[in-house]
């Protein structure tokens, strides 16, 4: 069965992956951090859907998209998430956006992982709908649509139609991987400090930020437990330089 495939372009890798994880096994979910490694991913496979971040490592997530569209053609859906600064987004303005840019969807709010694969997988899902209802001879809705297309223009290829009629009822389960032993785990970063320090990255040189990224906490500090257990060499690695920490280890036979 062919599967349909999404590319996502974004620069976050703790959202890139959750999304890999809850659409991973039904969708195949290609991944780019850039629009370097998007556009040699499309030289590859043209995808079914772009899902494009608005935050992006040079220039924003539209104008990304815009440029994407020439790779990919028409029968591509795309989807901009992000929440962009200044005053709020009206639904005309989205319109408008879409249209400016040759996308189908805009969607100006800042989305965690979770909220970007429930909004690819009801995009995929819709467009799964349409298939049948054109299939049918009858015209698809296109009121979901921001841009000037339509769903013929997106459904057009015999092969994305294809794709996308092999899509279950029920919302694909998560991928389980196997978890890490307990010595290689952490706290991984999260979404919000992935941007944070994206944000301290891109901020001019000044003598503020780059004290910022050179006290950067790399990993999070632990206390020794007070247990009067043996800590192991990760916990010493890890542990707070505090006088309550070195007096647990000193008192240590």
């Amino acid at each position: 069965m062919i599967r349909p495939s999404v590319l996502v372009v974004d620069p976050i890798l703790g959202r890139v992956k959750r999304i890999q994880m809850e659409l991973g096994g039904q969708v195949d979910v290609l991944a780019a951090a850039s629009i370097d490694g998007a556009q040699r991913l499309i030289q590859v496979r043209i995808p079914t859907m772009l899902a494009v971040s608005l935050q992006q490592k040079t220039s924003h997530g539209l104008a990304v998209a815009a440029e994407l569209r020439q790779l990919v053609g028409d029968g591509c859906l795309i989807s901009v998430y992000g929440r962009p600064t200044g005053q709020k987004v009206t639904s005309r303005a989205r319109a408008k956006a879409a249209e400016h840019y040759q996308i189908d969807s805009f969607v100006p709010a800042q989305l965690n992982g979770s909220d970007v694969s429930a909004m690819i997988w009801a995009h995929l899902k819709e467009a799964a709908r349409e298939v049948d209802i054109i299939e049918a001879g009858k015209e698809p809705d296109d009121s979901s649509l921001q841009g000037r297309r339509s769903w013929n223009d997106l459904l057009a290829n015999a092969k994305t139609r294809s794709e996308l009629k092999g899509l279950g009822e029920a919302r694909p389960e998560p991928v389980i991987t196997r978890p890490l032993p307990p010595e290689l785990r952490g706290d991984p970063a999260t979404e919000e400090d992935d941007q944070e320090f994206l944000d301290t990255l891109r901020s001019p040189p000044t003598k503020s930020t780059l004290k910022a990224l050179l006290t950067r906490e790399i990993v999070a500090g632990k206390d020794l437990p007070d247990d009067g257990s043996r800590p192991s060499w990760s916990d010493l690695l890890q542990t707070r330089v505090t006088a309550d920490n070195l007096k647990k280890l000193f008192s240590r036979s």
